[in-house]
């Protein structure tokens, strides 16, 4: 007796499965939450990095003896100004010193002495040409004939917003390039100074994980698609266990994207703030 009534009580479930199929799968997207809400949430916390670019007015120097003048010594002396006011010493960056030698060579070539290149080319465009990602960007430039690297790093602490650029604590990197030409008739020394905050100070969130985001994604599009056909089509038990099973699968799947996108969130999230602090 006790036999027969469990399976009464089976073949009533199933036929209460059945009967209401159609309400099984808006049960299980209720308890579980669509994938295409969870995709907004995920999407509108992902910001694109914000740069800053520090860009004093180009100084002209009106020394008439000409010295000798290196990179190496620029990034020496700049570094022992830094050191005077306790702040950290900048590492010699070699992307950011072609980027600073692209952009000499380009104001003898091109003959101007500017930010801004004839063609409208930024220090932005220089790093980008160079390969080097960044959050903070500034630029000094200097012409005119020194007498040695000290009084061109004199000319720069002298002037206020050059000396902000060098005594910036939110840099870490430099690039300089110090070249000699003709300049309007006149031969001078061009030089520039790059410095930077590089873009792998903060750690961005694991594309690996959107990826796979984005592969799920196109899963639950399809299995959808599927349960959409099948819903009002069920004509047995058989097919009833079938649609519930990937009704199954399917809230698996939006769970672990679920997941997924709280973890690339809370990247996302860590790397906006750094990003934020970095741009105080």
């Amino acid at each position: 007796m006790k036999k027969i009534l469990i399976i009464a009580v089976l073949i009533f479930i199933l036929f209460l499965g059945f009967i209401f199929r159609s309400d099984i799968y808006s049960f299980y997207l209720k308890l579980f939450g669509s994938f295409s809400e969870l995709e907004k949430e995920f999407g509108e916390i992902i910001k694109e990095a914000e740069k800053k670019i520090v860009l004093p007015p180009p100084l002209r120097f009106a020394g008439e003896e000409a010295g000798l003048l290196s990179r190496s010594q620029v990034i020496a002396l700049t570094n022992i100004e830094r050191q005077k006011t306790g702040l950290s010493l900048l590492k010699e960056n070699s992307k950011l010193n072609s980027s600073a030698e692209i952009k000499a060579e380009d104001m003898l070539l091109r003959q101007y002495f500017e930010h801004s290149s004839p063609s409208g080319e930024q220090v932005s465009d220089l790093a980008q040409r160079a390969g080097y990602d960044f959050i903070i960007l500034g630029e000094n430039l200097a012409m005119g004939n020194f007498k040695d690297d000290k009084a061109l790093v004199h000319a720069w602490m002298d002037s206020p917003g050059h000396r902000e650029n060098i005594l910036n604590p939110n840099y870490s990197e430099i690039g300089v390039s110090v070249i000699k030409g003709s300049f309007e008739g006149r031969t001078v020394w061009m030089a520039v100074q790059h410095f930077a905050l590089p873009l792998d100070t903060c750690s961005e969130a694991d594309e690996t994980i959107r990826a796979i985001i984005e592969i799920n994604e196109k899963k639950v599009e399809r299995i959808e698609q599927l349960l959409e056909a099948m819903k009002g089509n069920l004509k047995n038990k058989r097919e009833v266990e079938e649609y519930n099973r990937i009704v199954s699968d399917h809230n698996i799947l939006v769970e672990q994207n679920r997941v997924l996108i709280e973890e690339y969130n809370r990247q996302a999230s860590a790397f906006n703030d750094c990003l934020a602090d970095a741009l105080k």
